[in-house]
């Protein structure tokens, strides 16, 4: 799964929409955007911040993150 679809699942199941992502992480409503088109990836305070958000590991975050990078270097 990507990072992409992974977070657009994530908010679904927190009812998060884009702007209350963005400002719960005090980032812009376009760096999600950006997150949910596949492309960009989140900083590393990004990646930190998410599993308070979101109810989920950093590990989990941390492992999305690194497989979505993976498929990109194909």
């Amino acid at each position: 799964m990507s990072f992409s679809k992974w977070i657009r699942s994530r908010m679904e199941k927190k009812r998060l929409n884009a702007s209350e992502l963005a400002r719960a992480l005090s980032l812009s409503p376009a760096a999600i955007s950006h997150w949910l088109n596949d492309r960009n990836l989140p900083t590393p305070h990004s990646k930190e911040a998410l599993p308070a958000i979101l109810g989920v590991s950093l590990a989990e975050v941390l492992l999305i993150v690194h497989q979505t990078e993976l498929r990109r270097a194909k």
